[in-house]
This record gives C-alpha cells, structure tokens and sequence, in this order.
C-alpha cells in the first residue's frame, strides 16, 4: 500500500519554501495586493495528502510575510472521497483538477473574507468559454479562474472555440517558414475572431503583428486571450467605417485573411475594403475547400497552393479548412 513518507512530506516543506523568496520579491514590486492560492484537491490520496502538506506550509509562510493566501480547500473537497467535488469540476477531461463556473461563489466568499471583492459583487455573473471565465472583485478590478465551460471529452470538438484553436496551431507550420523568409516582416491579420491566431506566432517571429478584429465584443475577447498569454507585442484594433481610411497606404510584407465558415461573405467584404489601398507582398488566406471557387482568386491556384488544416474530428464545417497561399499581385479582392 502507498503512503506517505517523511522524505515526502520534508519534499513539500522545502517546495513551498523555495517560493518564499519570490513572494516577497513581488509584493515589493507590486503596487496592490499578492495572494497565494491554495493547491486544489485531486482525485489521488496520495496527491491529496501532499497537497495539504504544501498548504500548509505554504500559508504559514503567507501569514509571516503579510501575503493573502486564498483557502478553499475545504469547500471544494468531497467529505466522502477527499477528492475535488465533481460538481465543481470543469469536467474537460474524466479527472479534471480544474474549477468551473460553479466555483464563483466560493471564490467571492474567500476573496471578501480577505478583504479584497467588494460586498456588492453578484455571484451570478454571466460567462463566457474564452479559456478562462473573469468576474469583477472590485469597481477597478477584476480575477480570472482557468476553466473550460460545460466541455467534456465527448462534444470538445464540436465546439467552435476548440476548433480556432485547433486551426490557429496548424496554420503555424506553414506560416512560420513563410515569414521567417521576410526579414523584419510586417504582418496583417485580418477578421481576427478570438485572438488564437495572432497569439500562435511565436513572439519576435515577426518585427509588427496587426490583428483587425471584427467588433468590440472580438477586440475584447482577443485581448483578454492575449493577456492571459502574457502577449503586449501584438497591436489589436476593432473594425470600423473609418479603419479603410486609417489603413490607407500602408503596406505589409504579409496580409493573412481569416474567413469564419458561418461568416464567409461578410468577411470577405471587409477584406475587399480593408484592403483596397492596402499593399502586401504576400497574401495568405484560411478558409473553406471551396472558399475561392468565385471569390478573390480563380480555382486554379486556389486548388494549386494549399495546406489542409481540418480533419474528421472537427465540426464537418471545419473539416476542409485549408490555408490558400498567393503570390503577390496573384489575389485580386475585387
């Protein structure tokens, strides 16, 4: 039978305490509050009996040095099996550690005893699946937790979400060759939805990312996906009337169009208006098999330079996802 040793328990003694040190190196650095969040429950007594032993240790070492240190350990495990209660659980896998949404009001609870969420913030804040769901602790502050809303093994790759994703990490095989062939290379993107895609660059692989995003609510989201991503090197702007104008003679040494296959002629529209005074070198362009059949580029090429991106296991709108590749003055988005 397993169990838990000395060496174990002298193991997470010492891993808590080598935190010690940058703890407080960032509450001096920082100009608001620091606190420490617990280890979570597992489903492994072993792990579970670790865990406790570097929270406490952990919180002992908070108390000293004047740290918040958040502690819901006890109203997120199961009294039965010691284990996170599964009705908190994410569930994006059978043995998921991570917190849903159904975990807000626990966190509000912790964070007021602590001083730190406002009495008047609601428990019931509506969220949204973007990796990670955020709620207002104060009028000037907000607190993310990483979750994955209602999606489980079975419908993941049904979700719209999951797919971008997906996407955003195929297309880098044969993006990153391509600018990594354009010295100091200026990129565009363009109908820029959630923010996947401008985040899957590596950082320095190009000298500018511009990601155009369709509206505020795809500003909003592709900003908070590139913040969790600790990404400030990519300029996001929303779309607008005026943003033709302010585009105006600019020119990049790569244009990528993103064309959503519920959006397809909206998103080709815009591009043919973004793009009317715009000049690049190279187009690329991620959309649908039959994407180019009557718009932007005639068939031949289209079918001609092409990297597939889908498989089955996506949504069937998703499946023939390709990333077309133009030369320049080859695509015409007129």
């Amino acid at each position: 039978e397993q169990y838990v040793t000395e060496s174990d328990l002298a193991c997470m003694a010492a891993t808590a305490d080598r935190h010690e040190a940058l703890l407080c190196e960032v509450r001096d650095r920082i100009t608001g509050r620091l606190i420490l969040f617990n280890a979570l429950p597992t489903y492994d007594r072993i792990g579970n009996a670790l865990s406790i032993a570097l929270n406490d240790r952990a919180k002992a070492i908070c108390h000293r040095s004047g740290i918040g240190f958040l502690d819901i350990w006890d109203k997120v495990s199961d009294p039965a099996t010691g284990g996170l209660r599964r009705d908190l659980m994410a569930k994006a896998s059978e043995d998921d550690t991570n917190l849903s949404e159904h975990a807000i009001p626990l966190m509000l609870d912790a964070l007021r005893a602590l001083g730190v969420a406002g009495a008047g913030v609601a428990a019931d804040i509506k969220s949204d699946w973007r990796h990670v769901f955020e709620f207002p602790v104060s009028a000037g502050g907000a607190t993310r937790i990483g979750y994955d809303a209602d999606v489980t093994p079975m419908n993941a790759f049904c979700s719209d979400k999951v797919a971008a994703s997906f996407i955003a990490d195929a297309a880098l095989c044969p993006l990153l060759p391509i600018i990594a062939a354009l010295p100091e290379a200026k990129v565009l993107m363009l109908n820029v939805k959630d923010g996947f895609l401008p985040i899957a660059l590596p950082p320095g692989s190009a000298a500018q990312v511009i990601g155009v995003c369709d509206d505020l609510d795809a500003l909003h989201a592709a900003e908070r996906v590139a913040a969790l991503a600790g990404r400030d090197d990519i300029a996001l702007v929303a779309d607008s009337d005026t943003l033709p104008l302010r585009m105006a003679n600019r020119s990049f040494d790569l244009t990528i169009v993103n064309v959503h296959p519920e959006t397809v002629t909206h998103d080709l529209d815009r591009v043919e208006a973004l793009l009317r005074d715009v000049s690049t070198r190279m187009y690329v362009a991620l959309g649908s098999a039959n994407l180019f059949r009557d718009r932007l580029v005639p068939p031949a090429l289209a079918s001609s330079q092409f990297h597939r991106l889908g498989n089955r296991h996506l949504p069937s709108k998703w499946q023939e996802y390709r990333l077309f590749l133009f030369p320049q003055n080859k695509a015409s988005v007129a």
